[in-house]
């Protein structure tokens, strides 16, 4: 599952998911002042005080082999009439009932396959017991039939940080209430959600095959695991399409989805690759999900074993409760990838997001946690796929920024928990999808590769892939995988990292006899003691600058309390640093370099990490630097020296021109441009940027060219903005709303009018602040067709009710401006509001309607 959240999808589109890096400044309205947005920061929990139960694998006394069903859906009250047919043996004791999970059914109908009578069940609306008529013993294989009907707006028993909502299956507008929203059908099985619409053992320690049978409306296309094997036209409208999962994976991994799509195809190896987008992205489609293809020769090679299954494919659905699910073959994502090819440059977030879900298909669906005890077995395995695409195709560099980001995220989390990697006393499943299970999980991977080597880690998950296939699993399946290949106790290892909370964090410092030509390191590990009063088994190394611009390295092992390390050198040492590459996932407190030595030190480009330090510790004075930081090969370092950017002179003006026209990031020429836009230079500043926004399709580029050519030239720019009129996507639509509106455009007002429909959920929310912008500025006339607009719009159940809340917050804007100038048409406004306030029947609508 996919740990990344966009609860704001508009001003953060020219944000990549990058930490360090900031977005280009736009003239877009920050919604977060949205009450739905608002983040109270949790209280500090003294963990000695929360006593939590041991959480053990769920025992199995049966061996679900297969699950046969067949299900239709009942739009009208978001029913799914279903029978289902449970092909099972016992594990290995003989059993006389069966206790599955099915919530929340009505039951129809419970039997064996080929008896006409029923069996006796018992049923609390969570678990259904049946009793068998005779002993099966190990061996015999039970056909359970169950007939029923799910209902899953009775199932949300629960919300979480990873799921927003456990009903398991969701209708999406079921009714086709809503113009602006697609009807559609969905699953979320993980963590125990699927037996809400399927009886099953929904444990992650259960594996079996399935066959879908999916009953729709012709007008729908569906998915699910494995192949469609049959598309039946049943008549009347309605079409049965068969999916067979050959293979067994686990109940949580289930996945159906429903709706009208438009599907792109492609092969990799024989094996189809899908997506299914909405109407009008189906060019996009390869943006949205990139390089899949190339992603399934990168992971097969690198674990040594081929993709496992027999296709994949990706589909977006409209008001998901997570931001992507790893489901078997079948991967869903939110509607908030689904962004047109433009908007998507530069852009790593889905790249990264299809990284962490396909090396799922290894980490997670071939080899399964047994428990959710062992989450990090799926996730940070995940966490790191992310990480070795990224050095795959961009360098180890671009890595090793997302690496950073990583610590930064499990730092940050430290704040509020702190649990083992494996815990075994959380309180909810999903308390385990967290930044231990994801940040820390890959970050421990990545010591683990640097500690064994590339060649014998990649051994090592071979190994544990091929011994584990279509199996559950627990940590120490991995620890022997990786001995029995290094011939190594990893013990040590694994018991320090997985089993024991927190980190280490390391006070070190340094001296040199020059008499004695003797460099010596102390180090302390000053983090708290653990449990078992031990300290960390550190393996790592220090880099040693010397006269001369020579950099040597010294491996050592911190592994005590306080230690002192002694090498022999010749010269007196420039700086020392502990940990060059930033391996451990360890604090260091130690004294800053000296300016001198710093720069000494960034001659030799070391790590990206520290070159990144280099910057914060220098501060202004970076412009000391050479080469210079704008002209480093990273372009993180890069935007980092923009950042400290104080005072522009001639050959820095020159440079900052060059990155506008020629630097390959689109972020860095949006910056380089708002800097050079309040300079004064010889060239045609007006010219330049008006070649800027004919030559750079990239928005961010366009969005800042464009506002600072309005600043020095209204009609240009208004000229220009008309080059920029022909694209439709969402971000375009924003950038020229928000400026049509601080250029008092009223000429302009046609163009909102005509992307009226274009613009949902969130990101409406600035396009409706712009609209009032402009029409505070316009005459009678057009306050008077603004105010009817946006009753009609915040009055009406026919749209969605972030399209509702959009308009009555334009609304209440638009009033708040006439208070003192118009008060007829604010008395109206607040008229217009009480009566649909009183007419609104949602709760979550009305509590927000009550912050106005």
């Amino acid at each position: 599952m996919n740990r990344y959240f966009f609860l704001v999808c508009l001003a953060v589109l020219f944000a990549s998911c990058t930490a360090g890096k900031k977005a280009v400044i736009t003239p877009v309205d920050d919604i977060q002042d949205l009450p739905e947005l608002v983040v109270t920061p949790e209280p500090q929990v003294d963990e000695k005080a929360v006593i939590l139960p041991y959480r053990a694998a769920e025992m199995r006394e049966w061996d679900l082999l297969d699950t046969d069903l067949d299900i239709q859906f009942n739009w009208e009250n978001s029913t799914a009439p279903a029978r289902a047919i449970l092909t099972m043996t016992p594990l290995f004791y003989p059993q006389t009932n069966v206790e599955l999970d099915a919530v929340g059914f009505h039951l129809l109908h419970v039997g064996q396959v080929g008896q006409s009578d029923s069996l006796a069940y018992r049923y609390d609306g969570v678990k259904l017991r049946v009793e068998l008529k005779r002993e099966i013993v190990h061996g015999d294989t039970l056909r359970l039939e169950i007939e029923y009907v799910a209902r899953p707006e009775m199932n949300e028993l629960s919300q979480g940080r990873a799921v927003t909502s456990d009903k398991g299956l969701y209708f999406i507008n079921p009714i086709g209430q809503y113009k602006d929203k697609p009807r559609q059908v969905w699953t979320q099985g993980e963590t125990q959600a699927n037996s809400r619409w399927v009886p099953t053992f929904d444990q992650p320690n259960e594996r079996a095959t399935q066959t879908f049978k999916i009953t729709v409306d012709t007008i729908f296309e569906t998915l699910s695991n494995g192949l469609l094997t049959s598309s039946l036209d049943r008549g009347n409208g309605k079409r049965t399409d068969t999916w067979r999962m050959e293979l067994p994976h686990a109940p949580y991994l289930m996945m159906i989805a429903v709706g009208d799509y438009s599907i792109t195809r492609e092969t990799w190896q024989g094996i189809p690759i899908e997506y299914y987008v909405e109407h009008g992205f189906e060019h996009d489609a390869k943006a949205i999900f990139p390089d899949v293809a190339a992603m399934l020769s990168f992971y097969s090679d690198y674990t040594g074993v081929a993709y496992p299954w027999s296709k994949l494919a990706h589909v977006v659905v409209r008001d998901y409760v997570s931001g992507a699910m790893e489901n078997t073959t079948a991967i869903v994502y939110s509607e908030n990838v689904q962004r047109t090819s433009q908007e998507l440059v530069d852009e790593m977030r889905n790249e990264q997001i299809c990284a962490h879900e396909i090396f799922h298909q290894w980490f997670g669906d071939l080899v399964t946690c047994e428990s959710w005890s062992n989450t990090v077995l799926n996730e940070g395995f995940a966490n790191y796929g992310e990480y070795l695409w990224t050095e795959f195709k961009y360098g180890q560099e671009e890595a090793e920024i997302g690496r950073q980001d990583e610590l930064g995220g499990y730092l940050n989390e430290l704040r509020r928990k702190r649990h083992p990697l494996v815990d075994f006393h959380y309180d909810q499943p999903d308390d385990m999808f967290d930044a231990h299970s994801y940040n820390k999980g890959g970050m421990v991977l990545h010591m683990l590769r640097q500690y064994l080597g590339e060649p014998l880690f990649r051994a090592g998950l071979t190994r544990y892939l091929e011994q584990n296939a279509y199996s559950a699993v627990e940590i120490h399946h991995l620890r022997l995988a990786m001995e029995s290949v290094s011939g190594q106790d990893l013990n040590w290892f694994f018991n320090q990292w997985y089993f024991a909370p927190g980190h280490p964090t390391v006070k070190w410092d340094w001296n040199y006899n020059a008499k004695q030509q003797m460099l010596t390191v102390r180090t302390e590990q000053v983090q708290l003691l653990k449990e078992n009063n031990d300290v960390y088994r550190l393996p790592s190394e220090i880099a040693v600058l010397l006269p001369g611009d020579n950099v040597v390295r010294f491996p050592l092992t911190m592994d005590e309390r306080e230690q002192f390390f002694t090498f022999k050198l010749a010269e007196t040492p420039v700086l020392v640093d502990l940990d060059p590459d930033r391996i451990l996932l360890m604090e260091q407190e130690h004294a800053d370099w000296s300016p001198d030595a710093a720069q000494a030190y960034w001659r030799m480009q070391p790590s990206v990490w520290t070159r990144l330090a280099i910057l914060d510790q220098l501060g202004p004075d970076y412009r000391a630097l050479q080469p210079y930081p704008w002209q480093d090969a990273q372009w993180q370092v890069r935007s980092k020296a923009l950042d400290q950017v104080e005072e522009i002179d001639t050959m820095l003006l020159k440079e900052l021109v060059r990155i506008a026209r020629e630097d390959a990031h689109s972020e860095l020429r949006a910056r380089a441009i708002a800097l050079v836009a309040d300079q004064d230079w010889g060239e045609d500043k007006i010219q330049f940027l008006k070649e800027i926004i004919a030559s750079d399709k990239t928005f961010p580029v366009q969005a800042t060219a464009l506002y600072a050519l309005f600043s020095l030239n209204k009609s240009e720019a208004m000229k220009a903005s008309q080059q920029m009129d022909s694209d439709e996507s969402m971000t375009n639509i924003l950038i020229l709303s928000g400026f049509f509106a601080q250029a008092e455009a009223l000429d302009e007002l046609a163009y909102f009018h005509k992307h009226w429909e274009n613009i949902s959920g969130y990101p409406r929310m600035s396009f409706m602040k712009s609209y009032i912008d402009l029409v505070k500025n316009g005459n009678d006339i057009v306050k008077d067709e603004a105010i009817d607009r946006l009753i009609l719009d915040a009055g009406s159940f026919e749209w969605t009710t972030m399209r509702r809340y959009a308009a009555f917050r334009a609304l209440a804007l638009l009033r708040q401006q006439l208070l003192n100038t118009d008060s007829d048409r604010a008395e109206k406004i607040r008229n217009n509001q009480d009566r649909i306030k009183s007419n609104e029947t949602d709760p979550t609508l009305l509590r927000y309607y009550n912050n106005y």
